[in-house]
């Protein structure tokens, strides 16, 4: 029981010292396995930052392919061990072994991606977001 206590402090350190500072609350999935937490980081640049919590490791993965401006707007994992984020205009795919980022689609005309969710019991996701032209209801 003390060494359990004892990884959640570490765990609760590590998040509190070296993570959450880079991250905007709530848009953080943890991966399939568990081993691992993916978070958006609020920077000037879209980048996912990693926490592996069994070797309390942190890392900054940044995707220079993004055109400027662009922001990650929501994340989270997939039915494998693909890790998926929006932005206003496109979801993507990010695999964390590799640290490549992979183009899935873009939104359609005239809307934008705001955030995303996974349900492992259907293993879908599902992605919400908003027209970007006014129109009469």
């Amino acid at each position: 029981m003390r060494s359990y206590v004892f990884g959640i402090a570490i765990k609760s350190a590590l998040l509190s010292c070296g993570f959450v500072h880079c991250c905007a609350a709530g848009d953080a999935t943890f991966s399939n396995d568990g081993e691992r937490i993916f978070a958006i980081c609020d920077d000037d640049n879209a980048a996912i930052c990693e926490l592996n919590l069994m070797n309390y490791t942190f890392r900054k993965n940044s995707f220079p392919q993004l055109p400027d401006q662009t922001w990650l707007r929501g994340i989270a994992r997939s039915g494998d061990k693909a890790i998926l984020c929006v932005t206003n205009e496109t979801l993507w795919s990010f695999d964390p072994d590799s640290k490549e980022l992979t183009k899935i689609r873009d939104a359609a005309e005239g809307t934008k991606f705001s955030n995303i969710a996974y349900d492992p019991n259907s293993h879908a996701n599902f992605i919400t977001g908003a027209p970007t032209t006014p129109y009469c209801v």
